[in-house]
């Protein structure tokens, strides 16, 4: 979002919640990392598969965020092309959106089906990573 249209001190904000949200991502793929290691064992094919699924899906996860924002970030420029004089309601409504978005994308981060498997693709179980 452009600082500009913002203010130095709701840029710096959004900012802060952005390296606190990195934070979160990071302690998240390393409990991750942490689960898949315990669930696999001494199997590195199981490992690679729980790992191969957590970043499929944190991949995912992330572009559906990218999106999520961008669109945040149209109707934030919007509220303030149609009411200038609201600045400060319109950034209480991007707050309260990038809120929503940020719990919806660390809620969906780590959640993704593992496969067990000897040879086959026997069982497929469902974990909450995060």
């Amino acid at each position: 979002i452009n600082a500009e249209y913002m203010g130095e001190d709701f840029t710096n904000e959004l900012q802060r919640k952005i390296t606190a949200i990195e934070t979160q991502v990071i302690d998240r793929a390393s409990k991750a990392e942490l689960r898949c290691s315990n669930e696999a064992g001494s199997n590195v094919e199981r490992f690679v598969l729980c790992m191969r699924a957590a970043t499929k899906q944190m991949r995912k996860t992330e572009k559906e965020f990218e999106q999520r924002v961008i669109f945040t970030q149209r109707r934030f420029f919007s509220c303030f092309e149609k009411n200038p004089k609201d600045f400060e309601q319109c950034k209480d409504i991007c707050r309260k959106e990038i809120e929503r978005e940020v719990n919806l994308y660390l809620s969906k981060l780590f959640k993704f089906c593992l496969l067990y498997t000897s040879d086959a693709a026997d069982d497929l179980l469902c974990v909450d990573l995060g």
